[in-house]
């Protein structure tokens, strides 16, 4: 069992993060990818040798990655990480920001963009304010 890390608002309860059934990724911003299990992403596929929608993107030939969420709950390895990907993707912390220390196992399923991993938790360590954890906010300076 390893440690992982990961930032939430104040207002979700960590031990959530014990339940099998919070086990879901999303992104949280506008992802659109192309299709990749439609020939040049052209939104059709063939069966039978007739061009039928393309089941995966349903004919669009493009979806958002909030469509297929993945098994596991989004978490950086190390502080030094999830400060990293807070900044490249998230921007400044708030008040209402919490750090979650976890320990868990690595999921099957990758992380969005691959810049996190999913895990699957067993045990909530530590739940401290963002804006209060001090080598948290310190690696944050040293990545702006």
């Amino acid at each position: 069992m390893s440690t992982y890390y990961r930032i939430q608002d104040i207002a979700r309860d960590a031990s959530e993060l014990l339940d099998p059934a919070s086990w879901v990724s999303a992104v949280w911003y506008d992802a659109t990818v192309m299709c990749g299990d439609c020939p040049d992403a052209s939104g059709v596929t063939w069966e039978n040798g007739e061009e039928v929608p393309c089941p995966a993107c349903g004919g669009r030939g493009a979806y958002n990655l909030s469509e297929r969420p993945r098994r596991g709950v989004s978490a950086c390895r190390s502080v030094g990480e999830l400060a990293a990907y807070f900044e490249a993707h998230a921007g400044q912390l708030d008040e209402d920001s919490v750090v979650v220390e976890l320990e868990g196992e690595l999921a099957d399923d990758d992380d969005f963009d691959g810049d996190a991993v999913l895990v699957f938790p067993a045990r909530v360590v530590s739940v401290l304010p963002a804006a209060g954890f001090a080598e948290f906010a310190e690696l944050l300076d040293e990545v702006a």
